[in-house]
């Protein structure tokens, strides 16, 4: 692992993510804020990591609560996401401000009337998500195989 990394991982040891974690598990009832789990050991999940923020430095409201498989599952969507992201040219036909609309279709949300005629980006938002999940079923069953 990189320096800079385990230098990161460190600042889990620092007691003020300590207090903070106890505090986003207090706020969500120690229970998974998915699932609904309180009887496993609860991790806390950033929602979303922002550049030159310590762990400790989010609200409660930008950590969540979860159990270990809804964790697993957690960081799936973000893989999800970035991968997307990653396939989403940065000059058009798909600009930065069509990104809601695909990621809508990623994860099946609605969107309103007054937002008809980005339908194609909901639908490929869509498409993509079902050929990663084909790709990831291919995977499995290539690495059950071996």
């Amino acid at each position: 692992m990189g320096s800079q990394a385990s230098e990161f991982f460190e600042k889990y040891k620092d007691v003020r993510w300590q207090k903070k974690r106890l505090e986003v598990l207090e706020f969500n009832g120690w229970a998974c804020e998915c699932c609904g789990e309180d009887n496993e050991q609860l991790h806390v999940h950033h929602k979303r990591y922002l550049k030159g923020r310590n762990p400790w430095d989010y609200d409660v409201e930008q950590l969540s609560a979860v159990c270990g498989d809804c964790h697993r599952g957690l960081g799936e969507q973000n893989d999800l996401l970035n991968k997307v992201l990653s396939l989403v040219p940065v000059h058009d036909p798909i600009g930065a401000p069509d990104l809601p609309y695909l990621i809508a279709g990623m994860y099946g949300l609605e969107i309103g009337k007054e937002n008809i005629g980005k339908e194609i980006l909901y639908e490929l938002g869509s498409k993509i998500v079902g050929n990663y999940f084909e790709l990831l079923a291919e995977d499995k069953k290539k690495q059950e195989a071996e």
